[in-house]
């Protein structure tokens, strides 16, 4: 774990004393009780003062302990369990006032051994349970559910507010930045911490003769935040006081994935993955070789977090390769199954993702292309089909009738079957070819027209098929003037001041001309023969490399021109 306190002194309780707790005395212990409870080194905390003493208000006479120089009522009763999976226990004394350098922090990681005071000792363990690393994966896959060590402990600061006031003061806004909610220790916990819990018995307020006063609950606080004076005085105004603190325990069941790795990993595989990409049951990861040697435990976890909607997890070994654009890939936990039904825009898409190409990513590109360039009834070729998600929803969403290609069989398998499965197969017609053959081939065959729109999504070589268009017929008369759109990987050149868009571009300038490769205004001529090409990013890929999208026209000038 990251959270490693220095060493600080230990606080010593002192004697009880007779002290204020006159509303606006107990609002003074209020503020100095949450400024100086710590989740965080000091520099993070603002004081909080108040220029009114409590010897200025009535007293009353009551068990009290001095922490760090304020006075707060003892209470020594602990609360029941809240749920059945989360344990709340309270001190028995008002809430801790830890220093700087008694961090709230997961208990599981230091001593057990607690000095006089109730504060665990300055002796911390490593940053991972050494109890883990000791044992073969195989162990920590067989053990780690049920391991106490990854259980988290928090000391948790608490209000204590009459319980008719609780849902006025948590649908306001007066108090929620105050909020436990806000902790960066408890977001992603589910389910979520409850911030509201029955307050203990205290046996004075047994012997009060008002029983109202027993009437009160408590609400979690962020320790880290102190509560401004103007805040301070409405709380004062509504009878708020300290509340006792909690011992908030977490346990495994409640936890992230990625909470649960950072505590089973050893540092050297810290930290842990944290990107994947989820298709149907399939959860694919891309493991870095620091964390290879623990992939079948990373899976694991994962397996048992994300579980039902996740069956198998898997890592890619190397890189796409090859014509069909698969890779290999490994098994780490589930069952052995990559056949996937995955929904995208209320189509279903079937296939095996060991066996084709498949990124969820395009999925919004896809949308974008729907929405932004084709036309209802237009004619769209697909050089580069796939398993045909975009050749689907092209033909359900805007009635296009589709020509496709793939060089991989099995993917124009699957492209076929899904067009059944969706009932569109009469919109789609699905070849096994190589792509230099099918873009040559368009417009010289009834069952390959001219489209409005080709679709060239290989961006590892989409740029080497554009050559082929000189082979469509010139057509002054036709109706359409097609659109290409070409997807590539670019980088920016600094030295040429040149964005990524602008070499995209320069690289399609050169695939459909290649004497214009020494030109510097490559992208002008284009646009002189009437191609209007323009570019977008599309995604990420590595640090400096995206994945671009150019589009042009196709125009008669063009085509004549690729002839000369």
């Amino acid at each position: 774990m990251s959270l490693q306190p220095t060493k600080g002194p230990r606080r010593q309780a002192g004697p009880s004393r007779t002290f204020a707790l006159a509303t606006t005395g107990t609002v003074v212990m209020l503020a100095s009780l949450i400024a100086s409870t710590s989740i965080r080194p000091v520099s993070a905390f603002a004081s909080t003062i108040c220029s009114r003493s409590p010897a200025q208000h009535q007293l009353m006479s009551l068990p009290s302990v001095r922490l760090n120089g304020v006075l707060c009522r003892k209470q020594s009763t602990s609360l029941k369990r809240q749920r059945p999976w989360e344990t709340v226990k309270t001190s028995s004394q008002p809430s801790k006032l830890l220093g700087p350098t008694n961090l709230c922090r997961p208990l599981a990681l230091f001593s057990s051994q607690s000095d006089s005071t109730g504060y665990s000792s300055d002796t911390t363990s490593s940053s991972a349970p050494t109890t883990f690393r000791s044992h073969s994966i195989d162990d920590l896959i067989g053990t780690w559910r049920t391991d106490p060590s990854l259980t988290d402990v928090y000391q948790i600061p608490t209000l204590s507010v009459p319980a008719e006031s609780v849902h006025n003061i948590l649908k306001g806004s007066i108090i929620a930045p105050y909020l436990a909610s806000n902790m960066d220790q408890l977001k992603g916990i589910h389910p979520r911490v409850k911030l509201v819990r029955d307050a203990p018995t205290n046996d004075q307020q047994n012997n009060l003769e008002d029983s109202s006063e027993k009437k009160t609950k408590l609400i979690l606080l962020d320790a880290s935040q102190a509560i401004p004076p103007e805040i301070q005085q409405e709380l004062e105004s509504l009878n708020i006081i300290p509340g006792p603190s909690f011992e908030l325990l977490i346990p495994q069941e409640q936890q992230t994935p990625h909470r649960i790795l950072e505590k089973l990993l050893p540092p050297g595989a810290q930290p842990p993955p944290t990107s994947y990409e989820q298709v149907g049951h399939v959860l694919h990861l891309n493991l870095k070789p620091h964390h290879e040697p623990y992939g079948r435990l990373i899976g694991d976890v994962l397996l048992d977090k994300l579980s039902p909607s996740v069956e198998t997890i898997v890592t890619k070994i190397g890189e796409v390769k090859g014509p069909y654009r698969t890779y290999d890939m490994e098994v780490l936990a589930g069952k052995p199954s990559t056949e996937v039904t995955v929904v995208e825009h209320r189509i279903r898409l079937h296939f095996d993702l060991a066996q084709v190409y498949w990124s969820t990513r395009l999925s919004g590109q896809r949308t974008r292309s729907l929405d932004e360039d084709i036309l209802p009834g237009q004619i769209i070729a697909d050089a580069f089909c796939g398993v045909g998600a975009l050749c689907v929803r092209a033909a359900i969403e805007k009635n296009c009738t589709i020509v496709a290609n793939d060089l991989n069989p099995d993917a124009i398998e699957y492209c076929r079957a899904n067009a059944e499965r969706n009932g569109v197969n009469d919109k789609i017609t699905a070849a096994c070819g190589d792509a230099h053959d099918f873009i040559a081939s368009l417009g010289h065959a009834d069952d390959r027209p001219v489209p409005h729109h080709l679709m060239l999504n290989f961006p590892l070589a989409s740029v080497e098929f554009l050559r082929n268009l000189r082979y469509w017929p010139i057509d002054k008369s036709a109706e359409i003037v097609p659109t290409v759109h070409v997807y590539t990987f670019a980088r920016g050149d600094t030295e040429a001041a040149k964005t990524p868009a602008d070499v995209a571009m320069d690289m399609v300038a050169i695939g459909l001309l290649p004497e214009l490769g020494s030109s510097g205004d490559r992208v002008e001529i284009l646009n002189d023969l009437g191609c209007n090409i323009r570019a977008r990013e599309v995604r990420d890929v590595a640090p400096g490399k995206v994945v671009m999208w150019v589009t042009f026209q196709v125009t008669d000038d063009l085509l004549q021109k690729m002839l000369e």
